[in-house]
């Protein structure tokens, strides 16, 4: 296994089958369209063959194309960390936030954040915990709202638990 950081042009459609369609299409165009900016690093974890077997965003700052509303949002930050489900509970998700850990370290910073929905993802939470990740503060409630870049827009609200180490 190996951690990508720069996505190939064929990595959408394979994210995209990833995710089962959780998420459209344009918002992973956009993530690496916006990973190219150098705000962030869309990150994938392949297999010898070059399979997918997950994907993550490592942000350091909030892209300008993003939207407002979450100005107290700490960086550096992983967001939509994703092991494929046949691949869980085999360390790929450990070894993933390794890398991920690293990469901030060689880059001096001391500290990387994420936030994760305790009531709908407790076992996420019991993950990071397990790397060393500690709740910053008591889960919030948070509603969301953007556009995309062709201009269709996201809603949502949920629980959200922020956690750092």
């Amino acid at each position: 296994m190996q951690v990508i950081a720069k996505t190939r042009d064929a990595d959408n459609s394979d994210i995209i089958a990833l995710e089962r369609v959780k998420k459209p299409a344009v918002l992973h165009k956009d993530r690496i369209r916006d990973a190219a900016n150098g705000e962030f690093r869309y990150l994938v974890l392949e297999d010898d063959v070059r399979d997918i077997l997950g994907h993550a965003c490592l942000v350091f700052a909030r892209p300008k194309t993003w939207p407002l509303g979450d100005e107290d949002t700490p960086y550096p930050r992983v967001i939509d960390l994703m092991i494929c489900e046949q691949n869980r509970r085999k360390g790929m998700g450990k070894e993933f936030m390794r890398e991920m850990e690293s990469i901030c370290i060689q880059m001096g910073l001391n500290q990387l954040h994420l936030s994760v929905d305790p009531k709908d993802n407790a076992s996420a939470v019991r993950f990071y915990q397990s790397l060393g990740y500690t709740a910053t503060q008591k889960p919030q409630w948070r509603k969301w709202s953007f556009r995309d870049s062709e201009g269709n827009a996201h809603q949502g609200e949920g629980m959200d638990l922020r956690m750092t180490k």
